[in-house]
């Protein structure tokens, strides 16, 4: 961290990372918590754009980590099964399983029986659940969106804003006549 910067800055910056990073919080949100001004609270950037922030992240999400990270991310797997009735063969099921995109890890044959009213007319059916693995593009994708607005990668929201009273001159320079509004 800049030796210029101060403790509570930095104490802020930690919290404002810490929140986004494990708690899932917007940037927003993040430094409202962390106690920021109403005005910064609206433009998060005037933290997250910071030399010092910056620094701080670089420190708790070293570059290494993150491409570490989305390397196995884009890689990422889940289990999952599918149920097959006892007439389909082993051939078949792995020709849908991989038709689906995902590869086939084992098949077992099941034997279930449902019971029937008062004990009676049980019946028992024999059924294979294929177990197989498929890209876990959820994680991948949640995983990468949240580094990416941890680092500001994505282009800012654009705003469409609608003001009355004001001039085009007030409007392009900035200068606004504001006597009934109140100041930050």
């Amino acid at each position: 961290m800049n030796k210029a910067t101060s403790k509570s800055t930095e104490i802020r910056h930690r919290q404002v990372i810490k929140d986004i990073a494990v708690n899932g919080s917007t940037a927003k949100a993040a430094v409202k918590r962390a106690g920021y001004s109403k005005s910064v609270q609206e433009a998060p950037s005037k933290v997250t754009n910071t030399k010092s922030f910056k620094a701080l992240l670089k420190e708790y999400l070293p570059e290494s980590d993150v491409a570490m990270v989305h390397k196995r991310l884009l890689h990422a797997k889940v289990l999952l099964q599918m149920h097959f009735g006892e007439d389909v063969s082993r051939k078949e099921i792995k020709e849908t399983i991989e038709e689906a995109g995902g590869k086939l890890i084992r098949v077992i044959t099941s034997e279930v029986t449902y019971p029937g009213k008062n004990g009676k007319d049980d019946i028992t059916v024999i059924k294979q659940v294929a177990y197989y693995s498929v890209d876990n593009t959820m994680a991948q994708d949640k995983a990468l969106d949240k580094a990416y607005k941890l680092r500001g990668s994505y282009a800012a929201e654009k705003k469409e804003l609608t003001m009355k009273g004001f001039s085009l001159v007030e409007l392009a320079t900035g200068k606004l006549n504001e006597d009934d509004e109140d100041e930050d």
